[in-house]
């Protein structure tokens, strides 16, 4: 487990159906409804930002644009 010293502690209000769902995720991969969360928003953080492979194969990319019209 983490330590203490490594995480932010922040209250937000969400709609009980979400909360609910968020419950019976947990309850599912056998985790506290917390450590669903912080699971879910870690992955759209994660999923969010770009690879260093899709970024480099996009610098590429635009390399041969620039050499095509050049």
């Amino acid at each position: 487990m983490a330590k203490q010293d490594d995480h932010v502690r922040y209250t937000i209000r969400v709609p009980r159906h979400v909360y609910s769902a968020i419950e019976a995720a947990a309850d599912v991969a056998n985790r506290s409804a917390n450590a669903e969360i912080v699971e879910r928003l870690t992955s759209a953080v994660d999923s969010s930002r770009p690879e260093r492979s899709q970024l480099e194969a996009r610098i590429t990319e635009q390399d041969r644009t620039i050499e095509e019209t050049s």
